[in-house]
């Protein structure tokens, strides 16, 4: 090989040499590139999925109490005969009011919201049982028995049921029932029925009644607004409105006089408030049922709920076992013993599993009380993210009133044992 040639081939192997540096530089800047586009793809699905999780969350917390399926049980039951059958029609059956009547405290609820089934037949009983009962050795139940079914109610939809009872009824008994129960209706007609009521009743007028040189007692319940109060609650009952919580058109009733979200939703019926104590046992948590069921409207007003509570007043572990009926379903949850308080939690888990299984939108969720009282609101899912977006409303836990509750009785036994507080009523 002559020199030329060999400094030609020097040059071309110096051209490779450098072409090949070039082309794995090349490659290796490529592959950094692409590495880093697959990382900043990476960070940036990373970032998605936390923005996913983040709006999870978010959701669940506008639905704090999803019905959590491993704990309701659904099975294809016909609702018991009980549910269906006439109230107790003797002063006996009246007194035991066994098995084979629906449950007291469903009774109560569904007459407290108005199901006309439920008045046709509490109206019955009533009617039953002021006839003379020949051969029974059980004295007749009194007004304040037969009352205790309809008087402890703060709904409006029992006014114009009692209304109408109270206009058609000479029973003096039930006649006394019904006219407790309208004592805070606030209807200008069940006004008027009422005070008729306690002008014709003199001596034996409810307590509500205004007295002679007094003032006329208020028709508005503590725990209701004073409608005569102006607060600007007429732009609050619109904004209500807006976000979906209150139907559009007039306003309801008592939403004018409302100083809170809390308390024109309490006015409109949207809002169930409660103690969380109930100071017995059996807790009765189908009552409660019942009336959140009714707040909830339909499907869930036709659902019928019994409470299966454990052996041992006194504890012991078990369970109480709630269950509720509707559609051809039986629905079925634990609930805690927790002495004389409900167990707010497994109440709402029962009712959303229904509402969701029956295909409804309406959701219950609890508004926060600051006290050991809960309060319920039922809304459609989309109202209640509009009305949380808009700053509205605040949710609470179900739990909430419970721990409250418990707290402060932990810390008055506290300060009982320590000599703190005397129940003499002094402290040192």
């Amino acid at each position: 090989m002559d020199p030329e040639t060999g400094k030609r081939i020097k040059v071309l192997l110096v051209v490779l040499l450098i072409g090949g540096a070039i082309v794995g530089y090349l490659r290796l800047r490529s592959d950094r590139e692409e590495a880093a586009e697959q990382m900043v793809a990476e960070r940036r699905k990373a970032e998605e999925d936390v923005v996913a999780v983040l709006k999870a969350a978010k959701d669940r917390q506008a639905d704090t109490h999803l019905a959590r399926g491993e704990r309701v049980r659904v099975e294809v039951v016909q609702v018991p005969a009980r549910f269906q059958a006439p109230l107790p029609a003797t002063a006996e059956d009246f007194r035991r009011w066994d098995d084979r009547f629906p449950p007291r405290s469903l009774v109560e609820a569904k007459l407290c919201a108005g199901d006309e089934d439920m008045w046709t037949r509490f109206l019955a009983m009533a009617h039953a049982l002021a006839r003379p009962q020949i051969g029974s050795s059980a004295d007749p139940p009194s007004a304040e028995a037969l009352g205790r079914l309809v008087s402890y109610c703060s709904r409006q939809e029992i006014c114009p049921r009692a209304r109408s009872a109270l206009s058609a009824s000479e029973h003096p008994g039930l006649r006394r029932a019904l006219h407790h129960a309208l004592a805070y209706c606030t209807a200008p007609e069940d006004r008027a029925v009422f005070a008729a009521a306690c002008a014709q009743a003199g001596e034996e007028a409810d307590s509500a009644c205004p007295r002679a040189g007094g003032r006329e007692a208020s028709p508005v319940s503590p725990d209701r607004p004073d409608p005569a109060r102006d607060t600007g609650a007429d732009d609050l009952g619109r904004k209500l409105q807006k976000v979906g919580l209150l139907p559009a058109g007039p306003l309801p009733e008592g939403v004018s006089g409302a100083v809170s979200v809390r308390q024109a939703l309490e006015a409109a019926g949207r809002v169930h408030s409660f103690d969380t104590e109930t100071g017995q046992f059996p807790n009765e948590h189908d009552g409660l049922l019942a009336a959140l069921a009714a707040l909830a409207g339909p499907p869930l007003s036709a659902a019928a709920f019994e409470e299966v509570p454990p052996p041992d007043p006194e504890g012991g572990g078990r369970p109480y076992v709630l269950r509720g009926y509707l559609g051809g379903k039986r629905y079925t949850v634990s609930a805690e013993d927790l002495g004389d308080w409900y167990d707010v939690d497994a109440v709402l888990v029962l009712l959303e599993a229904m509402l969701r299984d029956q295909g409804s939108s309406v959701r219950l969720v609890p508004l926060p009380t600051g006290d050991q009282t809960a309060s319920i609101l039922a809304a459609e899912g989309a109202a209640l993210e509009r009305a949380r977006a808009e700053g509205l409303i605040q949710l609470g836990e179900a739990d909430e009133g419970r721990s409250r509750g418990k707290a402060f009785e932990d810390e008055v036994l506290r300060k009982i044992q320590s000599g703190e507080l005397r129940l003499e009523g002094g402290s040192e």
